[in-house]
């Protein structure tokens, strides 16, 4: 509950906080503008480029947390020493999981046959404790100034030291979540609703497979106007989860820290 208090105020208190919330936002609006335009596979990209910048933000809002000074001139310097230490340790944490689904599904397949529920299954077994144990690296690497690797295996061990704060937090960030996925499934069952009430009376089979032939070009013009309130309660949400989350992982990282010096780490 002090964790919440603390994130709370900040939110509150210091407008640079928001920086990196804004920026997620402003990532989504800018894909659905070009989507609108240009189609939604050169939206994706555009989207998956703008947010290669994303770890510049996390890097200028943690560092600004860790020196309780929320200049602008502060941020853009934190944010441009921590860019690519934050981005490295994340690359070897995607290259472990790729790695070990590779060498989990193909001996799987060829026993059990079908890959789909392996893949996704396993997916999901590897990247739990994956990003469990490195969620606080980036903060790690803000605070205490160690390289990509020693900043995973300091993570790990804080994690393992104090497994109850770290499950509080994942907890808080999934149910956040779903209340963002069910709120938007609500708006979304509102939007085309008389598009899609043609095929309430046929099997959940048989409308999946007819919602799986739409196209995503079809899908954004059975939305119509109201796509737009759509992407901009998401961006929202994206603005307020993610500015709250990382002040949050930060005040959990400190308080975490406290009873585990440098020199235990794995």
């Amino acid at each position: 509950m002090t964790f919440l208090i603390g994130s709370a105020i900040r939110l509150m208190q210091h407008p640079m906080v928001w920086m990196a919330g804004v920026y997620f936002g402003l990532i989504i609006l800018v894909a659905f503008v070009v989507s609108s335009h240009l189609g939604v596979f050169i939206g994706m990209r555009v989207g998956s480029l703008l947010f290669l910048l994303f770890p510049f933000a996390i890097g200028g809002v943690l560092g600004m947390l860790r020196y309780d000074d929320y200049s602008s001139i502060l941020f853009l310097m934190q944010a441009k020493k921590h860019y690519f230490r934050i981005v490295l340790p994340a690359c070897i944490c995607f290259l472990v999981i790729g790695i070990t689904m590779s060498l989990l599904i193909i001996p799987l397949s060829l026993i059990v046959g079908s890959t789909d529920q392996i893949a996704i299954f396993g997916l999901c077994g590897v990247s739990v404790p994956v990003f469990l144990g490195a969620m606080f690296y980036a903060p790690v690497i803000v605070s205490e100034g160690t390289t990509a690797t020693q900043s995973l295996l300091r993570s790990v061990t804080l994690v393992l030291h104090d497994m109850a704060s770290a499950l509080k937090f994942w907890i808080v960030a999934v149910l956040l979540m779903l209340i963002v996925f069910f709120s938007a499934s609500m708006i979304c069952a509102g939007l085309v609703y008389e598009h899609v009430e043609q095929y309430a009376d046929l099997s959940v089979a048989e409308q999946q497979a007819i919602y799986a032939a739409f196209t995503a070009e079809e899908w954004i013009t059975m939305f119509g106007d109201g796509i737009l309130f759509l992407v901009l309660f998401l961006s929202g949400c994206a603005v307020v989860i993610t500015t709250f989350l990382l002040c949050y992982l930060f005040l959990c990282y400190t308080e975490v820290k406290k009873s585990v010096p440098a020199a235990l780490t794995l």
